[in-house]
């Protein structure tokens, strides 16, 4: 069944047929694109936010008026209270840095939305994965605290940030494990240790002894101590201003890490408290077809690049700076994981010679990314689906054909075209152009 899709125009989106999202709106829909607005995400789901519509023959009906009392479709049980798909799927084109950011856990989204309901708008949590489109970069997770401590100890206005006692705390703790000596004896994280899933940096990996109880305690120490200076407006500009002023003065090839990603920040977020977050977080450049998986706690922002991106029915944020949107501090403190490490850049699973099957480990969702060249001599059979299913065409042409109780029908497929897939129904494609489709279902291994 033909999907129609709701598109998101906030500031931080490509403009006009730059976006991914415009395309896919142009090409699947005919609506034409204005070259001077933003767009920024195309969501496919049932969340109020932004709810999903259902072509039928009758006339267009929301997703989930048409999913209640159809509980097969969905793929529940008869008596089951839910007629929502329990994932949102949603395609992005970043321009500009999104805030930085976690998700809380289930426990703490009902807590946040029962206090403040007009901030955090449900009760859901809000795990996520990113499948890069494009070379998608991002700030993903905590660096190694070697690294942390080295670009603290080599960034003076940093360094008067955080506060002496707390990076006392942080350096004592790499000493002892022969993480760190002096200031910039560890080179940062980069894209492309991510890429290979290297440890950059850290002497004990993402889950040694610098994961610890007592690390993890004195990042947080250091990171609160850092994030309650926000609570001085001028102090924080002051401190943004004087860092990208010295790094303007800096040689690019002699500058410091990440000086060019900061200058960029800087041009949309001047004096934000988010300028120092590269370095805390890890930079992460995705190849397309690579994704990253964040859980609920872990700090994230995604910075550039297109991507398509799943989660839990939810669209709860806790933020952190990059942003001129409230920044629950408190919260954010003391909601996030503290891991350490490089994150892992993941490939997915093969589950043939088309599809890759990327399945984290929550309940709500996987992904597959499905290639489908013209030159295959037989259709290919999409595997069965444990639920209902989304399926979105990315680029290509070709035609896929349905079986369900009801009867068999062929469907075109080309750029921007989206469907809803019943639970048990039967899917061949055939391409006449090399077909790109991305199919998201709930996760039969969790």
């Amino acid at each position: 069944l033909p999907l129609v899709g709701k598109v998101q125009h906030y500031a931080w989106g490509k403009l006009g047929s730059e976006s991914a999202v415009a395309r896919l709106q142009r090409d699947g829909r005919g609506v034409a694109v204005d070259e001077d607005e933003p767009y920024a995400e195309y969501w496919f789901g049932t969340h109020p936010n932004g709810p999903s519509t259902v072509k039928l023959p009758e006339g267009d009906m929301l997703l989930h008026d048409f999913l209640v009392g159809r509980p097969a479709a969905l793929g529940v049980s008869a008596d089951s209270e839910s007629s929502a798909l329990p994932f949102l799927f949603k395609v992005l084109s970043v321009n500009q840095a999104l805030s930085v950011q976690a998700h809380p856990n289930k426990a703490l989204a009902a807590k946040l939305h029962a206090a403040r309901p007009d901030i955090y708008k449900d009760a859901n949590h809000k795990p996520e994965l990113a499948l890069a489109l494009t070379p998608f970069e991002a700030l993903c997770g905590f660096r190694p605290l070697p690294d942390i401590v080295a670009g603290i100890e080599g960034c003076p206005e940093l360094r008067d940030l955080v506060g002496d006692g707390p990076l006392a705390a942080l350096t004592s703790l790499c000493e002892s494990a022969g993480g760190v000596s002096s200031a910039g004896s560890r080179s940062p994280a980069t894209p492309a240790a991510a890429a290979s899933g290297a440890s950059a940096g850290s002497p004990t990996g993402s889950d040694g002894e610098l994961s610890s109880s007592a690390a993890k305690a004195a990042l947080q120490s250091a990171f609160a101590a850092f994030m309650a200076s926000a609570k001085d407006e001028g102090l924080v500009r002051d401190a943004a201003t004087a860092l990208v002023a010295r790094l303007r003065g800096e040689e690019a090839a002699a500058g410091s890490p990440n000086r060019e990603l900061i200058l960029r920040l800087a041009e949309k977020y001047p004096g934000d408290i988010g300028l120092f977050a590269p370095f805390w977080l890890n930079v992460v450049t995705l190849a397309p077809g690579s994704a990253i998986f964040l859980g609920a706690g872990e700090p994230h922002a995604y910075l550039s690049g297109d991507c398509v991106e799943c989660m839990a029915t939810s669209d709860n944020v806790v933020r952190a700076g990059l942003t001129p949107k409230l920044k629950d501090v408190p919260t954010l403190v003391s909601m996030l994981t503290y891991k350490t490490g490089v994150p892992a850049v993941l490939r997915g699973e093969a589950l043939d010679d088309c599809a890759t099957m990327f399945a984290p480990p929550v309940p709500e969702f996987a992904v597959q990314r499905i290639t489908v060249s013209a030159t295959r001599s037989t259709p290919y059979q999409l595997t069965e689906a444990p639920s209902a299913a989304v399926l979105l065409c990315v680029g290509g042409k070709g035609e896929a054909v349905v079986k369900d109780s009801d009867d068999e029908r062929p469907v075109t497929l080309s750029a921007g075209s989206v469907f809803l897939e019943t639970c048990g129904a039967s899917v061949s494609v055939t391409a006449s152009e090399d077909l790109l489709l991305f199919r998201v279902h709930t996760n039969a291994a969790e």
